[in-house]
């Protein structure tokens, strides 16, 4: 009777090793997801002449990471790194500012307090179309923290949320009425995302003249 054979199971494709300049120009330009966890398993392990730093680069892949995923995700309230997020009336009770806008500009500025990496935050300027809290101006100014993720350069949180220049948004902002943030774990959105919550706010004022 022949013997069975003992069928090995097949070894995964290795992942090729990347030039010392490869994987510099993926550090600087930037990836999409999917080629992410090759290149960035590749260009961390990297040849046999490259392993000196290879311990920085882990540690920027490991940084880098949920900014890159949260980056290509849509800006939402939705945001998987969030704790649960609160109902309307929670949301609206604990902000300093309720309102409808839309964006017509945004700067870089330094933070007055830095903490640690965040030192500078990007503000968005809003002409309000309505308000429900806040001090009922025609316009208003929303900062989205960012990090710093090597010296000099800034980049915006996994938290975070972009607003887009032109776009129309429902804001709850926070913090002293000088400073107002806000960021993806909030209720903000856009407005063709908020009608649950436009139905539950009714009717808001129109800024003053």
């Amino acid at each position: 009777m022949a013997r069975a054979r003992r069928m090995r199971p097949r070894r995964a494709a290795a992942v090729p090793a990347r030039s010392n300049a490869y994987c510099r120009r993926y550090q600087r330009v930037g990836f999409t997801l999917y080629p992410l966890f090759r290149i960035a398993k590749s260009c961390a392990h990297g040849p046999p002449d490259n392993r000196r730093g290879n311990s920085a680069m882990n540690q920027k892949i490991a940084f880098l990471l949920p900014v890159i995923i949260s980056l290509a995700m849509p800006s939402s309230a939705s945001h998987p790194l969030c704790a649960r997020i609160r109902n309307v009336k929670a949301e609206f009770d604990a902000a300093t500012a309720v309102f409808q806008g839309r964006v017509v500009g945004e700067e870089e500025r330094d933070l007055p307090h830095p903490k640690g990496p965040v030192k500078k935050s990007q503000v968005f300027r809003f002409i309000v179309e309505q308000w429900w809290k806040g001090e009922n101006k025609k316009e208003a100014e929303v900062h989205v923290l960012k990090i710093e993720i090597s010296k000099g350069k800034y980049t915006f949180g996994s938290e975070s949320f972009i607003f887009k220049k032109e776009k129309r948004y429902l804001v709850y902002a926070f913090g002293d009425k000088a400073m107002l943030t806000t960021n993806g774990c909030t209720r903000t959105k856009s407005i063709k995302r908020a009608q649950e919550d436009l139905n539950l706010l009714g009717k808001g004022q129109k800024p003053e003249p």
